[in-house]
């Protein structure tokens, strides 16, 4: 399948006037893209300190500085050079993979640049497309849209997807948000999926391309084309194997597992532990494991270096019994040196409602971290759990659940999920119209730095308002129907957070 760009009268209407000043901002990238393209400016030695300093420029400058603040005429060449800064970071990965001189502290700090990089993109791309609004008809399918939306490493909007060919994708909810962020280095991706192309073998037949995938909802599946390029990503970036005969051979690897099981009758169900070691359950990174691991009779090891749990804090691992501090999550797979970025697409309408999702799972997994902060079931989300877990044996509402929340799902899952639900979407109701106020007072968004900062603000302001409550000043309207159950309306006292996630101290 062909990906075309939209009509030339679309690029037209995004160029950029002549002789347009460079900001500090288009200064910088070139600075970086210069020495990127120069084979002796990183190596092993300086790797790790060169692409620190890359993501701490970007991070620590003001935004004034940098030029945010600026509606510039070369916002278009922006977008462009931090990704094409990103395909030659990527490149020097994999010059020193070649000489076995990558080693994983360079490895994450290459990963921070690459996350700056398109940060920047996006958050200039979001002003190039003029700020669209997210609706349905508005909305772009997933690969489609031309520049910015679509771009590809060739400089060619066509481009054609392979078997084998790996899909790293953002979803728009609170929970792609807590997978994208829940390692010790923050990612931008939440799910994986292995693209698979059935080439016909009989007159009559079709060629069909799926997306092998998991999801929670509904276990191991394989998804066709046009309903996976049409289902609410935000962000999807192509990645190819190396060897593309191998890459054909772990699809069909997966496709001979998913097939014989729905030959069967079989769906194989979602693996909720993130368990690389057993194949009776599935989640989305095992997929890609698995596909690989098989072809190469167990040579090739996905991915090069798994995340590190820690930044949830040992609490969260424990809770939700992962069955390892390192895991295998979706956004390990990008830099990967053994694959090469092809395209990566993005739909500008809800990138910034992204942004805000991933700050706020960003500062509450550091809360964890260094705050000691708990979910603390309330009645509320207490109910709900026992409520689905409930109704899920009645035949009456048993397929309805089902769909949305499968009967092996662990109680912990659920209880964290509608915790995570409960505190975050509060917080996002107070970060979007903050953020709105100060777009339309400065004439810019607030960039990640900045909304950090609001949130950790709302933690502090939140945090005294609940300790005020308890200590009498303010009332909490609360009712009990033994010393175990307690469910308490937040209607008398501002509090968004505290209620349901902080320290026992």
């Amino acid at each position: 399948m062909k990906f075309l760009p939209w009509s030339s009268l679309v690029l037209l209407t995004l160029s950029p006037l002549a002789h347009a000043e460079p900001t500090q901002l288009v200064t910088q990238l070139q600075r970086i893209k210069s020495e990127l393209n120069s084979d002796n400016k990183i190596n092993s030695e300086n790797c790790e300190t060169y692409f620190d300093e890359v993501y701490r420029y970007f991070v620590t400058t003001s935004p004034e500085k940098l030029g945010f603040n600026e509606h510039a005429e070369n916002d278009r060449e922006v977008v462009q050079t931090a990704f094409a800064n990103r395909l030659r970071i990527e490149q020097r990965v994999k010059d020193l993979f070649a000489k076995e001189k990558l080693s994983e502290s360079c490895f994450k700090s290459a990963k921070k640049a690459l996350r700056v990089m398109r940060f920047i993109e996006e958050y200039v791309g979001e002003r190039v497309t003029h700020y669209p609004r997210s609706t349905a008809r508005t909305r772009p399918d997933v690969f489609s849209g031309g520049f910015p939306w679509l771009q590809t490493a060739d400089s060619d909007t066509k481009f054609e997807l392979q078997s084998g060919d790996v899909i790293l994708s953002r979803g728009d909810f609170l929970s792609s948000a807590a997978i994208a962020r829940m390692g010790e280095a923050d990612s931008q991706f939440s799910h994986l999926g292995l693209v698979y192309i059935k080439e016909p073998t009989t007159v009559g037949e079709t060629r069909e391309t799926f997306v092998f995938e998991a999801h929670a909802e509904t276990g191991l599946q394989a998804t066709p084309i046009d309903e996976y390029l049409t289902d609410m990503k935000v962000r999807a970036s192509v990645r190819r194997f190396q060897d593309p005969e191998m890459a054909k051979k772990a699809a069909q690897k997966m496709a001979d597992l998913i097939f014989s099981a729905k030959d069967r009758g079989y769906t194989y169900p979602y693996d909720f532990y993130l368990n690389l070691e057993e194949h009776e359950q599935f989640f989305c990174s095992e997929v890609v494991y698995y596909g690989f691991d098989e072809a190469s009779q167990h040579q090739i090891q996905l991915p090069l270096f798994k995340s590190r749990l820690n930044q949830a804090g040992e609490w969260y691992v424990n809770k939700m019994d992962f069955n390892s501090d390192r895991v295998f999550l979706p956004g390990d797979l990008e830099g990967d040196p053994r694959f090469s970025l092809v395209a990566e697409w993005r739909d500008y309408s809800r990138t910034r409602t992204t942004r805000h999702k991933d700050v706020i799972l960003t500062a509450m997994y550091r809360w964890m971290q260094d705050y000691d902060y708990r979910f603390i079931p309330t009645g509320e989300t207490k109910l709900l759990r026992t409520v689905v877990r409930t109704a899920r044996r009645w035949p009456l509402f048993r397929k309805y659940l089902s769909d949305l929340f499968p009967p092996h799902i662990p109680k912990n899952t659920l209880e964290v999920g509608f915790s995570i639900e409960a505190v975050a979407s509060k917080i996002l109701t107070d970060l979007e119209a903050k953020d709105r106020r100060f777009e339309n007072h400065f004439d810019r968004r607030m960039v990640f730095s900045e909304l950090l900062g609001v949130v950790e603000k709302l933690r502090v302001t939140d945090l005294e308002n609940y300790q005020r409550a308890l200590g009498g000043e303010l009332k909490l309207q609360c009712s009990q129907s033994n010393s175990n159950f307690q469910t308490c309306f937040e209607v008398t006292y501002p509090v968004l957070i505290h209620s349901h996630f902080r320290s026992d101290d």
